[in-house]
């Protein structure tokens, strides 16, 4: 290869790898901006009670980063004893042991804990008509570099919000769709 072609060849490469933050020393911290988007399935989603609250479910999709991913199937645990009466939002938290969930790709593997306990976070069901209904999941990622693997375990810190809709379901399904998006700074780099 040229020295014309090798130069546009590492220009390009920049214009790729600088906007993601993936260049900076290992000593310095920058913020990226991430963004996923996907879909997905929950596993028999009613009734989540307070004696099973236990959700199940997948997703596919593309992230910065990473490109298309898959997730390991995780498990969401609905916190009904930590409701506030008078609001829609119920809290919810990873149950999974650990508690991470794995967005997996060919660039690496990069881990994240959720959680919707902050306020204003959680699960809303809506009916939508006689035993119809939808749900709306909102939720905060932190990345768990640890169990990240490659180049994503120099993402530290930030987080991302979660936002989700299902498709309506009825009591008794046990496969109901999921589009989800989310959007956040996270930190890369830093000891």
């Amino acid at each position: 290869m040229d020295g014309a072609k090798l130069r546009r060849a590492l220009m390009l490469l920049a214009t790729i790898l600088v906007p993601l933050g993936f260049t900076a020393p290992v000593d310095a911290q920058s913020e990226i901006p991430f963004v996923v988007t996907g879909v997905g399935t929950i596993y028999d989603p009613l009734p989540p009670s307070p004696q099973d609250p236990f959700l199940e479910f997948d997703a596919i999709g593309t992230a910065t980063g990473l490109g298309v991913y898959q997730t390991t199937r995780s498990t969401l645990e609905v916190l009904f004893d930590e409701a506030v009466p008078g609001e829609d939002a119920i809290p919810f938290e990873n149950a999974d042991d650990p508690p991470i969930i794995l967005f997996q790709s060919d660039k690496g593997t990069q881990a994240f804990h959720y959680d919707a306990t902050s306020p204003g976070l959680g699960v809303t069901l809506f009916q939508v008509g006689e035993d119809r209904y939808l749900a709306f999941f909102l939720a905060e990622f932190t990345p768990v570099p640890e169990a990240s693997t490659k180049r994503f375990k120099r993402i530290r810190g930030g987080s991302f919000l979660m936002s989700a809709w299902t498709e309506v379901f009825s009591p008794g399904d046990t496969e109901v769709q999921y589009t989800w998006t989310g959007e956040g700074p996270l930190v890369v780099g830093g000891n």
